[in-house]
């Protein structure tokens, strides 16, 4: 009760703010004669336009915001963006990241490099992990929130990432130097450096590539729990070392705009066991090589001809060595190597007509997947002596690929009467031919209503789908004693519809803000079950030893999801040394579960336990209610002063509410099942101090979590402390 009452007045205060700043400046302002807006956005409709008039939650992160941050990773600027949950960011670098849009898994999110979908295919759920993007060359980063598939087809569930990386400038020749070094707890250290180049010729020709190197000693990422000081411990740091770098030719310039991209990233990061269980020889490597290309021409100013294509492949070795057990000195004579090899491509044909009244975007894509898995086992144990296994799925040649036609269209209103100036009605379609499961339709319908100048009504009414990843459709595993895979071959696409209504409103030349509501319900998502034997009842599955009632694991479309919310975002300068921003968000969800959703032809009508909550589904509906790692309030403030020219200092905190996490409970039903655990709410808060020494070299500091070193971002994992960071940064213009 006391955290709920704690929430209720911080967000009562929150919003005193927010209305005193709104009534500051309508004193001060009461009438706005003109606004000149510096940036426009691209991701949300393909054509370039002001934020203001786009009918959708956006975010725009420019070049000036990533500066001034001075971000140890990608993530640590998404996640002070309304409407997101980041996981992973505060804990040790290098651990997995993940992040939640509006409720929606990390998987039914899109994130794309200069429009170029990327993800993980060798992966379980073909997410992508954050950890692995890189901050150089990056110009800005685009967000659309709520379902989009209609424009960017599957996944595009939650929202879209679009990470545009710099093209030619006005200088001749840019340099950028950032070196980073600091700590985040007792024995850790980091080290981080980016280099960025841009050559620009009067010809139109452009190069532009960069170099960013992370190198870590890290915190023992679990959580030790152990009490007994006869127990032998062998706690490590776990480090981290990453390197991405890029290159980039371009031409642009009259009616052409073309470039050809190579990105490369190669980490290793130390890993545990899992939540509270450590290890000490254990890793993992990843690689990912990316290739993107893409050429436009522009016939006239009415006419644009895009063409765009990606290939990206990756690969992951997961490493655990034979780990000393006890003090003695014994080993647990286990050795395990992993490899997990995936591919992505992706080509699209894009036809953009722009008349007055008229915008029209038609279009074609294909994209295709690929993975495979291999390893090698080793074991000894003194009962059953030597177990060796090798195994490599090549042969299987899983793979899938998706053919697409789509198209959208926005009309202003005055087209059909002058009364209707001011709607802008957006409208899209997208068939999508999947190569396993068939066709999919979505579509999106977006009407908007300027009030005036500074104030827009939306509406969105869409849907979105997220196809099965490879894994989930294709996986031979088969248990001992199961007799079913636990790739399922009969698997649907996760489908869902959204809607949102949203304000945008300018009260002065320089306070505005954003309240969207939202809701979406999602079908037929897919989830991880055990099988057990019919003929048994449920209370005494695993009771006799000598009996297996055991019938595999597998993936199922089992359950809907509702989820509903409300985002708020106001950024106000306040005075020409005060600039403040805010944003808050509430999400509520609930998952009914029905034994009547189960395909029983592929599950041979056996007992179905949920893995992740340990539920048997008895032809009766569960409700689940909450997300898990996804809390249901999160505010985040930020406060700029500039003292003086040369003086820029941030404060920024995030307050993040209650949530449920899993954990693995070996009560739950014969063989164990995931656990749900609610954690308490924290709030980080970040002060970052710049300070300009010449025009072109400038010194920061950046202390973390000034307040909280004492609190869980997930279960069993340890989270970074109070830490101290200092950056040079030095620019060269010629």
């Amino acid at each position: 009760m006391k955290i709920y009452k704690k929430q209720r007045s911080l967000l009562l205060s929150f919003f005193l703010l927010v209305s005193s700043i709104s009534i500051l400046h309508a004193q001060q302002d009461d009438s706005i004669k003109t606004f000149t807006l510096k940036e426009s956005v691209i991701s949300a409709s393909r054509f370039e336009q002001d934020p203001d008039d786009v009918g959708r939650s956006i975010s725009i992160i420019d070049q000036i915001s990533i500066q001034q941050s001075m971000p140890l990773s990608v993530g640590e600027l998404l996640e002070k963006e309304a409407g997101i949950q980041f996981v992973g960011s505060g804990q040790n670098p290098g651990a997995t990241q993940r992040m939640f849009v509006r409720g929606a898994n990390s998987y039914q999110l899109i994130v794309m490099i200069d429009g170029i979908k990327i993800s993980d295919p060798s992966s379980v759920d073909n997410g992508l992990d954050l950890a692995e993007l890189s901050l150089e060359n990056i110009e800005r980063i685009e967000i659309i929130r709520g379902s989009h598939s209609s424009m960017y087809g599957s996944s595009a569930i939650g929202g879209v990432v679009n990470i545009m990386t710099k093209k030619n400038s006005i200088s001749p020749v840019m340099v950028n130097l950032s070196t980073t070094a600091g700590k985040f707890g007792e024995g850790t250290f980091l080290s981080k450096s980016i280099v960025n180049l841009n050559y620009n010729h009067k010809s139109g020709l452009y190069f532009t590539g960069g170099v960013d190197y992370e190198w870590v000693n890290g915190l023992d990422a679990t959580i030790d729990t152990l009490t007994n000081p006869t127990v032998f411990k062998n706690r490590d740091q776990d480090g981290f070392d990453k390197l991405n770098y890029s290159a980039k030719l371009g031409y642009r310039k009259n009616k052409w705009d073309a470039h050809l991209n190579y990105r490369n990233t190669n980490l290793r990061a130390d890993l545990d066991k899992s939540s509270f269980t450590d290890d000490d020889n254990r890793y993992i490597e990843f690689n990912r090589s990316l290739l993107d290309y893409g050429i436009s021409y522009k016939a006239n100013e009415k006419l644009n001809i895009h063409f765009q294509g990606g290939y990206t492949q990756m690969d992951r070795m997961d490493l655990d060595d034979s780990s000393v057990m006890d003090a003695a000195g014994n080993y647990d004579h286990q050795y395990a190597r992993t490899e997990f090899n995936g591919m992505l491509m992706n080509h699209e044909l894009l036809l953009k007509l722009n008349l007055k009244k008229v915008k029209l975007l038609a279009g074609t894509d294909f994209s295709s997947e690929r993975m495979n898995n291999s390893g090698y086992i080793f074991s000894w144990s003194p009962w059953f002596g030597v177990y060796e296994n090798t195994y490599d799925l090549d042969s299987l040649q899983m793979n899938t690929s998706i053919i697409s036609e789509f198209a959208h269209v926005e009309l202003r209103g005055d087209l059909i009467h002058s009364i209707l100036k001011p709607l802008n009605l957006a409208a899209g379609v997208r068939l999508s031919r999947h190569s396993t499961f068939g066709n999919v339709l979505t579509w999106e319908l977006n009407p908007s209503w300027k009030l005036n100048a500074y104030s827009l009504l939306y509406f969105s009414w869409s849907t979105g789908f997220n196809a099965p990843s490879l894994y989930r459709l294709y996986s031979p595993d088969v248990a001992w004693g199961a007799q079913v895979s636990r790739g399922n071959p009969n698997l649907k696409p996760e489908y869902s519809k959204s809607l949102e209504f949203g304000v945008k409103q300018r009260i002065s030349k320089t306070t505005h803000y954003t309240v969207s509501f939202f809701s979406n319900h999602l079908k037929d998502v897919i989830e991880y079950v055990y099988l057990w034997d019919k003929s048994i009842g449920v209370d005494t599955l695993g009771n006799d030893w000598m009996r297996n009632d055991y019938r595999g694991d597998t993936y199922v479309n089992l359950s809907e999801q509702n989820v509903y919310g409300v985002e708020f975002y106001i950024s106000s300068k306040i005075s020409k040394k005060f600039n403040f921003t805010g944003n808050y968000t509430f999400i509520n969800a609930s998952t009914p579960l029905s034994a009547l959703n189960i395909d029983t032809a592929f599950t041979n009508n056996y007992h179905v336990q949920l893995f992740e909550s340990g539920l048997f589904l008895q032809n009766k509906e569960n409700i689940k209610i909450g997300l898990v790692r996804r809390p249901s309030s999160i505010v985040n403030l930020s406060l700029n002063w500039t003292p003086t020219s040369r003086i820029f200092l941030n404060l920024n905190t995030k307050f993040v509410g209650t949530r449920y996490d899993s954990y693995y409970n070996p009560s739950l039903g014969p063989y164990g099942a995931m656990d749900n655990e609610l954690l308490a709410g924290y709030a980080l808060t970040k002060l970052l101090i710049r300070y300009e020494v010449l025009k072109s070299l400038s010194l920061g500091l950046k202390i973390e979590n000034l307040f909280d070193t004492d609190y869980m971002e997930i279960n069993g994992f340890s989270t970074r402390g109070r830490g101290f960071f200092m950056n040079v940064n030095y620019n060269f213009r010629k």
